[in-house]
């Protein structure tokens, strides 16, 4: 019988990973590991404040929607 080869599709450029289209979990990262995962994502980036990422806008799981993220940070000492 013959064999039917196999082709797999290119990921299209303009559909994101299908990993990408929710937001991360950068809580807990210091704010350059954030920011770098979060650009590496695909996200544009605002950080308000320094030390670790406490909350973040959109939440982790949302939809990606508008790649755009805030990351509020905190201080070790002001976590306690």
């Amino acid at each position: 019988a013959p064999r039917l080869a196999s082709f797999s599709q290119p990921h299209s450029p303009a559909e994101p990973p299908s990993d990408a289209r929710v937001v991360p979990d950068f809580r807990g990262l210091d704010g350059r590991s954030a920011a770098a995962e979060a650009t590496r994502a695909g996200f544009a980036v605002s950080i308000k404040g320094s030390g670790i990422v406490r909350t973040q806008t959109p939440a982790p799981g949302a939809p990606a929607g508008r790649r755009e993220i805030e990351l509020v940070m905190t201080t070790e000492e002001e976590a306690r």
